[in-house]
């Protein structure tokens, strides 16, 4: 299974990590998660036992941070060429790794709220087409935020 995203190709045949780089974190994660689709095995099978046996000093903490927003292409109402974007969905997902070898030990919290924008003709039907948020999904909804912070400023690394 070859996964390509940007100009990144990663096969998952290929396990050889170097270093501990953010890029190598990344990779990492992407790989166990292709080989585990290849496999068709659970992603992050039980390992409790590696989890309490390690030394809390070697394990590291990592979070998948992605958002939606309102359509790019609309501009600000105050005559600026700036688009006047809004997050329409946050959603966090915490993972425990090993510092030395990398490998992904659990999954961690995890954190999805939906916003409403403060308007919402700024989500444009072909910004509804991509995201698949509606009005209707985003109403009386708000980002916690407090617990957005919490959560980022207690991970080593955030994607």
């Amino acid at each position: 299974l070859t996964i390509k995203f940007n100009s990144i190709t990663i096969d998952s045949k290929n396990t050889s990590i170097k270093g501990n780089t953010m890029t190598d974190l990344t990779v990492a994660l992407i790989r166990r998660y292709a080989k585990d689709l290849e496999n068709k095995r659970p992603a992050f099978p039980d390992k409790s036992a590696l989890l309490l046996e390690t030394e809390p000093s070697k394990l590291g903490r990592l979070a998948i941070l992605d958002v939606e927003t309102t359509d790019l292409m609309v501009k600000s109402k105050e005559g600026s060429d700036a688009p006047d974007v809004e997050i329409t969905e946050i959603a966090i997902q915490e993972y425990i790794y090993h510092k030395e070898t990398l490998e992904l030990i659990a999954e961690g919290r995890s954190y999805i709220s939906l916003n409403e924008p403060s308007d919402l003709s700024k989500m444009t039907a072909s910004n509804m087409e991509i995201t698949g948020i509606t009005p209707e999904m985003v109403k009386g909804k708000k980002i916690e935020w407090e617990v957005v912070a919490t959560l980022l400023n207690e991970m080593d690394y955030v994607i």
